[in-house]
């Protein structure tokens, strides 16, 4: 049942008690605070017909209240309790209610029922024979409430209802309003801030005449009795911020990547996943602030997602698939793990439904903690199930792509393939994988081809085709560094050290060089092999010495060496290697 005031004017002679006041208000229960004078009774009297505007127009459920027709169909949905009123002293209590409701329209054969139903709802049925003179102050005024509810409308309107009641009176006549604006719209009246931020969920002012924004966030954050349209709204304005944030952060960067990036391109799926976990931590937070009634809960939220990341890390990743990190995310040569991505995005969803609907169900009640309801537990062990769900597993994001596209080329006996997104990369490769095949002295069978390993999705080297060495491909400014890595990593397939780690993978890579050169484990000798070939090509590039500065198979000479990996290279590709040059 909605509420609209459109630009409404209204002067007393020459003075303005309104100006231009523009509202439209619902279901709930809503609030009109201000000083005193400020404008709100006449406000008031002006929503229950008792005057007409000035100018503008005032809507109660499509019926205009400038037209006669209109004011006679709204004054059957309206139920008015005024600042002050007066009671016959001598009548009874119920007989009041019922007098109430025949001047509101009810048949004569309703109007003692209606008036007991409505005593019922303001908790004064055992008094429905008692005289009006004998009622205190509160039970006067539920009383009054009773008599505008007697005829049961849907537009409830009270005026400084608790002027006069003491702290206790109060407080019940608070939880009797909330009860009521969960059926139909309530529009409180008030000077008390205290009364306001209690019960209502949408807020005005009214200042001289002149009415602000109803619709402050800082108004509606602690209000009780609010319930869903609150909680929808305020939702929809912290997420769509939050949500348009994040997209407004993003979209450069996606629009810059995909015209310069020479294939590939954001998927739908992990940019919604990025979408949707933006608006479930906004959802959390939001839950978690109407619990607590304190803006304090906002760093303890993110303090508690930090750590549900750390959680994911220390698990080795067991909770990919519902915490929402991006260090595991797809990456050149591989695409989306719809199933995962599929998980992920329904337990966002699922996170998002729950929090959100405890928060409006916490908002439309007086009590923020309480036993929940079957189906608030049943969402609970909802999320707890799918939250424990992937434990025991090893989810991942990403997979390897079936065809990725390539890019390949043909020098000195050797082919090489980068991913078509690496293609800028393929003539650095070149040059950085010449000085160590130098070094080598040939072109071995198993280093005839050196790939991408964005080609390769990740496979292990003992599923890899065979003569093939894989090299990871990163963009980095430091030309020096990159022509530097790749060098190590070529030098690491040459020597047959992928064998050795399918072969020995129990053994872990000593932390010292030393530890290697005295060693004869296969392993170790492949690790020196490649430290060899990657410091002769560190020479040979001119780049600053690190690795050529490690005494790799001591004294040997190069031709020494290379007569060596001649006679030994079906034990380099085995890692069977037993001696050194």
């Amino acid at each position: 049942m909605d509420v609209e005031l459109d630009r409404v004017t209204f002067r007393y002679g020459r003075h303005t008690a309104l100006h231009d006041v523009s509202w439209t208000f619902g279901k709930g229960v809503n609030g009109l605070l201000g000083p005193n004078g400020a404008g709100k009774t006449t406000l008031l009297s002006l929503l229950t017909t008792v005057s007409l505007p000035s100018e503008g127009r005032i809507l109660l459920s499509g019926n205009d209240l400038g037209t006669s027709q209109g004011r006679t169909a709204a004054r059957k949905l309206l139920g008015y309790v005024p600042q002050r009123f007066s009671l016959a002293s001598e009548m009874r209590t119920r007989d009041t209610v019922a007098y109430a409701g025949w001047i509101n329209g009810l048949p004569d054969a309703e109007c003692l029922p209606a008036a007991e139903r409505a005593l019922e709802s303001v908790s004064l049925s055992e008094y429905a024979r008692l005289r009006v003179r004998k009622l205190s102050g509160g039970q006067r005024q539920r009383l009054g409430l009773a008599a505008a509810l007697v005829h049961d409308p849907s537009v409830l309107v009270l005026d400084e209802p608790t002027v006069g009641l003491d702290p206790g009176q109060r407080l019940r006549l608070r939880e009797l309003l909330g009860e009521l604006g969960e059926q139909r719209t309530v529009l409180l009246s008030s000077h008390l801030l205290e009364d306001i931020a209690q019960l209502c969920g949408t807020v005005a002012v009214l200042a001289a005449g002149r009415l602000t924004g109803p619709d402050r966030l800082t108004n509606l954050a602690s209000s009780l009795r609010s319930g869903a349209p609150i909680a929808i709204r305020q939702l929809g304005l912290l997420g769509g911020v939050f949500t348009g944030s994040y997209v407004l952060g993003m979209v450069p960067l996606v629009v810059l990547t995909t015209l310069t990036a020479h294939a590939g391109g954001p998927g739908p799926l992990p940019v919604l996943t990025g979408l949707l976990s933006v608006f479930t931590a906004t959802a959390v937070g939001y839950f978690a602030g109407v619990l607590t009634t304190t803006a304090w809960v906002s760093p303890l939220i993110l303090v508690l997602g930090f750590l549900a990341i750390q959680l994911n890390m220390a698990s080795s990743g067991n909770f990919r698939a519902i915490v929402p990190v991006t260090y595991d995310g797809a990456g050149v040569g591989q695409t989306a793990n719809l199933s995962v991505v599929g998980y992920r995005l329904a337990f966002l969803l699922l996170v998002t439904t729950a929090t959100s609907l405890m928060a409006s169900r916490a908002l439309a009640r007086s009590r923020r903690w309480k036993i929940p309801s079957w189906s608030t537990g049943g969402l609970i062990v909802l999320v707890l199930g799918m939250l424990l769900a992937p434990l025991g597993t090893d989810p991942r994001l990403a997979e390897a792509a079936s065809e990725p596209p390539r890019t390949c080329r043909t020098e000195a006996g050797v082919r090489y393939c980068v991913h078509q997104a690496h293609q800028p990369e393929l003539g650095k490769l070149i040059a950085a994988a010449e000085p160590v095949y130098q070094a080598y002295g040939n072109v071995p069978t198993h280093g005839e081809q050196v790939w991408d390993s964005a080609l390769l999705g990740g496979s292990r080297a003992d599923s890899r085709p065979d003569g093939i060495v894989g090299v990871g491909i990163r963009v980095r400014t430091d030309m020096a560094g990159s022509k530097r890595s790749l060098q190590r990593q070529i030098a690491y397939g040459l020597a047959g050290s992928p064998a050795c780690a399918v072969r020995f993978p129990e053994r872990a890579q000593p932390d010292m060089a030393r530890t290697v050169l005295e060693s004869r484990h296969p392993a170790d000798i492949a690790t020196e092999l490649s430290y060899w070939l990657a410091g002769r090509a560190e020479q040979t590039s001119g780049l600053r010495p690190r690795i050529s500065d490690i005494p790799a198979f001591g004294t040997a000479s190069k031709q020494e060496v290379r007569t060596w990996l001649a006679a030994h290279e079906r034990r380099i590709t085995e890692c069977a290697l037993d001696s050194r040059p």
